[in-house]
């Protein structure tokens, strides 16, 4: 298991244990993701987007679980409000899963737009090249008429 997936069961088990600073420090987990988009390569964005899909399944899952029989009734509220800002938490997460799937998405429409512009790009110059090229063409083809008149006009 990696260190940032390992983070978040680390918060999940301190979570379960009814810390609740532990859960609502997970907003802080995604600002520092957030923070770090700009310089991820599209591979580690992906891989970040399956991690951060797994956390927010086993987050749901811990806020599922039903609260153990000891808790008195002040622990049993206390516990349900944890499992409530876990299910919060996980919107979160999800929240900005979208939001990373959707750069990931918007990134890989700028590069095809870019590719579209730089082929048009290259289409223009090569048709100037061609334009070039039948100038030059007709050029030399001036010259060689001219010089074949003044060899004709010798004999």
């Amino acid at each position: 298991m990696n260190g940032a997936r390992r983070g978040l069961c680390t918060g999940l088990v301190l979570a379960a244990g009814g810390a609740a600073l532990a859960v609502t420090s997970m907003p802080m987990v995604r600002l520092a993701a957030r923070q770090n988009t700009d310089t991820m390569t599209k591979t580690e964005a992906k891989k970040l987007v399956l991690e951060l899909k797994a956390a927010s399944s086993d987050l749901r899952k811990l806020a599922r679980t039903p609260a153990p029989t000891t808790l008195s009734p002040a622990g049993e509220t206390a516990y349900a409000a944890v499992a409530d800002e876990i299910e919060v938490t996980a919107d979160m997460i999800d929240q900005y899963t979208a939001w990373l799937e959707e750069q990931i998405t918007s990134e890989s429409d700028e590069v095809r737009d870019d590719r579209q512009l730089a082929s048009i790009d290259f289409e223009k110059q090569i048709e100037q090249q061609q334009q070039n090229l039948q100038m030059l063409s007709r050029l030399l083809k001036m010259l060689h008429d001219s010089t074949m008149a003044i060899i004709r006009n010798i004999r």
